[in-house]
């Protein structure tokens, strides 16, 4: 009994983290979350501002970070009027 009880949560487990990156994917790169935390425990809250302009240096002007949940920043006036006035419902 104990065996299929193990071999069914190492499935669950397996099955959450393939859901979970494949939801990753769907977003702008950005650091890689972890599961459940996702960029939680990476993130220097008292520095945030700092900490997101290197991360506006590597993945470029929009970026997700999972704080758990993901959170897209647009760090520039162009992105931001795109995703707005363009994109958005105005249209």
């Amino acid at each position: 009994m104990i065996p299929v009880v193990v071999l069914v949560f190492i499935s669950v487990v397996f099955i959450y983290l393939w859901l979970f990156y494949e939801n990753v994917r769907r977003y702008p790169r950005g650091p890689t979350p972890l599961p459940i935390f996702g960029n939680f425990l990476t993130t220097d809250f008292r520095k945030l501002h700092i900490q997101i302009a290197d991360y506006t240096k590597v993945y470029g002007n929009v970026f997700t970070l999972w704080l758990p949940k993901p959170h897209v920043v647009i760090t520039d006036y162009e992105g931001i009027k795109e995703a707005f006035a363009k994109k958005g419902i105005s249209q």
